[in-house]
C-alpha cells in the first residue's frame, strides 16, 4: 500500500482503503460537542450541590429578610428557581407580615404551592417551614415601626375574640418559654447574684416595668441593689461608675432593642462585672456579651410588646434567690411587717370595705 493526497479531503489516505466522505467528519465533531457539553452541564449539577453553603445567611439575613436580594452573590441568584425567586422578592417588600403567615397563606399571596414555600425554606438550610418562620419573625420584630406593628397585629387577630385570642397567645409564650428554658444558666445566674457584692439592674422603655419589678423585691433581699433609670446615656454611665468585678449586671431588653441597654452590658464586660441577660432569644444583641442568657419568648399583639413570659421568669428568678436568701428574707419580712402595719400600709378590716389601702 502506497499513502497518497485525497484530492477532496485533502487528508493522507492508505491507498486499497475507501476514502471516508466529509459528513462524517462533521458528525464526529458535533458528537464530541455534544459529550463535552453534557460533561459541563453534570459538572455544573454536581458544583451546585457541592457548593451549597450550610451558612445560610446571605440568604436570610442579607437577600430575603432585609430585602436586598442584590447583595446576594450572581451564583446565589442563580441557585434559586423561578418560583424561590417570587417567594424571596415577596418577603422582601412584605416582610413584616409574610414573617406571620403560614406556609399556605404565604404560597397563596405569591401564586406557588404550599410545598413550594416550604421546600424553599429547606433549601436555605432550614429543617423546615416553622424554624425558617421564627427565624424570621425574630428579625422583624428588631426592626418593625410601631405604626407597622399595629399592620401586622390587624393581620393576625383577623377573626375571633380578640381578648382570648392574645391571653390565649401569651399562655403559648408561657408554656414555649418553659420547654426552651435553659436551666444551666438560670442556676448559674442565681449562684451569681447571690454571691455578687452589689447588683445593678437596667431595663429601659417597655421593659422598665420588668426592671422594677425585679428591683423591688431585691431591694428587700439585699443590701446594696441599684436600679439605673437613667434617661440619657451620659447619666447611665454615671450610674455605672462604681460597678466591678465582683458585681452582677442584670439587663433586661426585648425587640425592639434598646441601644442604651446594649451599651451598657457593653461596659459593664469591659470592667469585669458578671452580665446576667435577661432578653428573648441567644441571638440577642445584649446576649453576646453576657456570661448567663436567661430567655423568654415574647410577642407582640400589637403595637405594644407581650412580655407575661419575660415577667414570669423573672418571678421564677427572684423565688430562687430567695429560697437561697431565705434567713435573710424572713427576718426582713418580719420587720417590714411591723412597719406595715404601724403605719397603714395595708388595707385591714373596715379599711378594705371603704375601698383604701393600697398593694
Amino acid at each position: 500500500m502506497t499513502a497518497d493526497l485525497h484530492p477532496q479531503a485533502g487528508a493522507r489516505i492508505v491507498s486499497g482503503a475507501e476514502p471516508r466522505p466529509f459528513w462524517f467528519l462533521r458528525i464526529t465533531v458535533a458528537a464530541l460537542t455534544a459529550a463535552h457539553l453534557t460533561l459541563i452541564l453534570l459538572s455544573n449539577i454536581i458544583c451546585v450541590d457541592v457548593e451549597q453553603p450550610r451558612d445560610f445567611t446571605q440568604y436570610t439575613q442579607k437577600a430575603v429578610i432585609r430585602g436586598k436580594m442584590e447583595n446576594g452573590s450572581g451564583n446565589t441568584r442563580r441557585r434559586l428557581s423561578k418560583s424561590q425567586r417570587m417567594i424571596a422578592e415577596y418577603i422582601s417588600g412584605h416582610g413584616e407580615s409574610a414573617a406571620y403567615m403560614t406556609a399556605a397563606q404565604m404560597g397563596l399571596e405569591v401564586g406557588v404551592s404550599e410545598s413550594t414555600v416550604v421546600r424553599y425554606a429547606m433549601h436555605l438550610g432550614y429543617d423546615g417551614y416553622p424554624e425558617f418562620q421564627k427565624d424570621l419573625q425574630q428579625r422583624m420584630r428588631s426592626e418593625l415601626t410601631a405604626v407597622q406593628r399595629i399592620e401586622v397585629a390587624n393581620q393576625r387577630f383577623v377573626e375571633g375574640d380578640l381578648l382570648k385570642n392574645v391571653l390565649a397567645s401569651d399562655m403559648d409564650k408561657i408554656k414555649k418559654t418553659l420547654e426552651s428554658v435553659d436551666s444551666e444558666q438560670f442556676y448559674r445566674a442565681v449562684e451569681r447574684i447571690v454571691n455578687a457584692d452589689s447588683i445593678f439592674i437596667i431595663g429601659v422603655r417597655s421593659c422598665a416595668p420588668l426592671a422594677s419589678f425585679l428591683y423591688f423585691y431585691f431591694r428587700i433581699l439585699f443590701e446594696k441593689v441599684r436600679l439605673i433609670n437613667s434617661t440619657g446615656p451620659g447619666e447611665m454611665f454615671e450610674e455605672l461608675l462604681h460597678l466591678g468585678k465582683s458585681d452582677a449586671f442584670i439587663a433586661i431588653s426585648f425587640p425592639r432593642y434598646s441601644l442604651r441597654v446594649i451599651n451598657s452590658v457593653e461596659y459593664a464586660r469591659s470592667v469585669g462585672a458578671g452580665v446576667v441577660a435577661v432578653t428573648d432569644s441567644p441571638a440577642s444583641p445584649i446576649a453576646r456579651g453576657a456570661n448567663e442568657v436567661l430567655c423568654a419568648k415574647s410577642d407582640m399583639a400589637s403595637f405594644a410588646d407581650s412580655l407575661v413570659a419575660p415577667l414570669s421568669l423573672l418571678n421564677a428568678l427572684i423565688a430562687a434567690v430567695g429560697k437561697k436568701r431565705q434567713k435573710f428574707a424572713e427576718n426582713a419580712f418580719a420587720r417590714l411587717e411591723d412597719v406595715w402595719d404601724e403605719y397603714g400600709v395595708y388595707a385591714k378590716g373596715d379599711d378594705l370595705s371603704d375601698g383604701r389601702g393600697e398593694n
